[in-house]
């Protein structure tokens, strides 16, 4: 019987142990976990930052997620560690990260706290809540001087706890491995990375050539050809003005000068006239090549008259004279619309507003985009100047085929 006893007493012991060890297994997780108990998941949930730089200061980061439960939410936490985005383990602070505690400012609503350290930012609010399921958004910091992230040194993986509390006071006492009693919860990861720098050289352009025309601008300068304007028979009348039909003794055609540079501080095109290398007087006007001619204005000599300041070529005046306008700047080829013709060469191509000629052989100004007010108005493209010649003789001026040759500049300065 003692033995019965013993063995059944030893019963009782086991059975007891037991059922203390069962209930403990019941009441630990609550015990334990109470600040998950009803918490759920933010869902859909990130964390965009706006630039990977490592080392990268004042970075705007910008949360956003859909709250898992309803209800008011008066604290969020979002805390940057380099080793696990675990709610609730040891959170390494990532090197260099620094919320900028004293000094950033958060979405509309909510205050920093003064517990937030460098790597845990803390927000509170009076008065709020979250709808299950409605997305939300929280922006950390406005990119100015210490107003937003500064990014962690290193390149790689980093990773952010977030968290939402009912009660301010359970988000002010957060800390990592006691979380305290929060609502909704998540994890996200994040990475520095890399900057790629592309280099390129944009070198100096200066596009120019000089041609003759009859219709449309090209393209470009690989449409503009021909060397000779040919103005006809020319009379005491009415100037003879190019394009002179073929039918009058003309070629039908103007000078052009198309001219392209993306020099900063503009393009100026100029030109000069050749000095004949035979005759005497008059060396660059439209003369008969070898002419002796006066030094003075006549009209009796083989050399034209030739204004060096726009004149008319109309009038009852019968004084010979020759000359040459920009009767339009085309932009139709190219992009801009900066080039400005001289006073001299702003001619509509008809006698009464007349024509100009440098003949002493010194250069002198067609047009320029060097008066531009910034870079964007000097820079040239594709702008053609359309070059009209003009002349009108006396009913005394000798017979004979005159002609003249000019050379054409343009020199941008960048």
């Amino acid at each position: 019987m003692k033995s019965t006893s013993f063995i059944s007493a030893q019963h009782r012991t086991k059975a007891a142990i037991t059922a203390i060890v069962f209930a403990l297994a019941l009441v630990l997780p609550v015990v334990l976990r109470p600040s998950i108990a009803s918490a759920l998941p933010l869902t859909e949930r990130k964390i965009t930052i706006a630039s990977s730089q490592a080392g990268r200061d004042d970075t705007i980061y910008t949360a956003n997620f859909k709250p898992g439960t309803t209800g008011t939410v008066l604290g969020f936490v979002i805390e940057f560690c380099d080793n696990s985005p675990l709610i609730g383990q040891t959170c390494n602070a990532p090197a260099g990260l620094d919320t900028n505690e004293a000094t950033i400012t958060v979405a509309t609503g909510w205050t920093v706290h003064a517990n937030t350290d460098a790597n845990t930012l803390i927000v509170t609010r009076g008065a709020g809540s979250y709808t299950a399921g409605v997305a939300e958004t929280i922006t950390l910091g406005t990119g100015a001087a210490n107003n937003g992230i500064d990014n962690p040194n290193a390149t790689g993986s980093y990773y952010a706890r977030m968290l939402s509390y009912a009660v301010a006071a359970d988000a002010q006492g957060y800390t990592d491995t006691a979380p305290g009693t929060y609502t909704d919860y998540g994890g996200v990861a994040l990475s520095t990375a890399n900057q790629l720098t592309v280099t390129a050289q944009v070198q100096e352009q200066l596009t120019f050539c000089v041609g003759t025309i009859n219709g449309a601008a090209p393209a470009d300068c690989s449409g503009l050809t021909g060397t000779a304007v040919n103005i006809g028979v020319v009379n005491s009348g009415a100037p003879s003005v190019s394009p002179v039909a073929v039918v009058n003794g003309g070629n039908n055609v103007n000078g052009a000068a198309m001219v392209s540079t993306n020099a900063s501080f503009g393009v100026v095109v100029t030109y000069y006239a050749e000095q004949a290398t035979s005759g005497t007087n008059h060396l660059g006007s439209l003369r008969v090549a070898g002419a002796t001619c006066n030094a003075g204005v006549v009209q009796t000599d083989s050399c034209f008259r030739s204004p060096s300041t726009q004149t008319a070529f109309d009038g009852a005046s019968p004084n010979e004279n020759f000359g040459v306008t920009i009767s339009t700047i085309d932009t139709t080829s190219g992009t801009t619309t900066n080039l400005v013709r001289d006073t001299n060469y702003d001619g509509d191509g008809t006698a009464a507003q007349g024509f100009a000629w440098r003949e002493d052989g010194s250069t002198d100004a067609l047009a320029s985009s060097a008066a531009g007010a910034q870079p964007e108005n000097r820079v040239v493209d594709e702008e053609m100047l359309l070059l009209r010649f003009a002349a009108r003789a006396a009913a005394t001026t000798p017979t004979g085929v005159y002609t003249v040759t000019s050379t054409y500049i343009a020199t941008s300065t960048f």
